[in-house]
């Protein structure tokens, strides 16, 4: 199965680290990505290979909503 993430906010240093952080630890496979910086406006999305993920996605966006007030981000999964 493939999930779609997006990650729309003001940049800031280590977004991606700290989303990526999140991937890594439920072992969902970034596919592609796409990331760009539009003036301070941070975007990226990713196609993700959720069949290795350790758990369900409904737990990997309970810690993406925490990671939302961390970074300042929005964070669709």
């Amino acid at each position: 199965m493939k999930a779609i993430l997006s990650v729309v906010g003001k940049n800031n240093i280590g977004i991606v680290h700290a989303v990526s952080g999140v991937l890594v630890k439920y072992q969902l496979d970034i596919l592609d990505i796409s990331q760009t910086i539009m003036d301070d406006c941070f975007t990226m999305m990713c196609l993700l290979n959720v069949d290795e993920s350790i758990t369900d996605l409904s737990t990997v966006q309970d810690e993406m909503d925490q990671l939302v007030k961390e970074i300042n981000v929005q964070i669709q999964l």
